[in-house]
């Protein structure tokens, strides 16, 4: 393909698709991913294939999720935003946890770098190039909750130790 990254990574396309009308903002971009990410999609990419040549349709879509479970229609097509949705509905409540949409799996994933949750803090430019945001003002949008942060960083500083005060005339 031309890529020169060996790490495990997508690569994210912008523009229009036609297809489920979606459209990807921000610039072309690289999102490197855990090798366990790229296992899994293999998996899926497999039987996705599979399911789709059982039902004599073509895996031509570029779209990373397409219906593989829906009426012979849309077999093959990239999912709605509303398909999306409707599995994010219904792996919320396996889970028991209230995934709202889609686009919250963006804030989490920055929230989580920013915050360093189960992994290093990391910097605000390095996610907003994760992101594909243009501005530093947008990724700040995905830093929630700052007040909660501010005040746990300064806590966690250790007092500086002062003499002790005498009295004075």
């Amino acid at each position: 393909l031309g890529c020169h990254h060996v790490d495990p990574h997508f690569h994210v396309r912008v523009g229009n698709s036609v297809e489920n009308r979606a459209r990807a903002k921000g610039r072309p971009r690289t999102l490197f991913v855990h090798r366990d990410v790229v296992e899994a999609y293999i998996d899926y990419a497999l039987e996705r294939r599979e399911i789709l040549s059982a039902a004599s349709v073509r895996d031509s879509s570029p779209h990373v999720f397409v219906n593989v479970r829906s009426e012979p229609r849309w077999l093959g097509r990239a999912m709605s935003y509303q398909s999306v949705k409707r599995l994010m509905d219904r792996c919320s409540r396996a889970i028991g946890h209230d995934l709202s949409g889609p686009h919250m799996l963006r804030h989490t994933f920055a929230t989580r770098l920013l915050r360093g949750i189960d992994c290093d803090p990391v910097p605000i430019d390095v996610v907003q190039s994760l992101l594909g945001h243009a501005s530093i003002t947008s990724t700040r949008i995905y830093t929630h909750d700052v007040e909660t942060a501010m005040k746990a960083a300064t806590s966690a500083l250790a007092p500086r130790p002062t003499p002790p005060m005498t009295a004075s005339r």
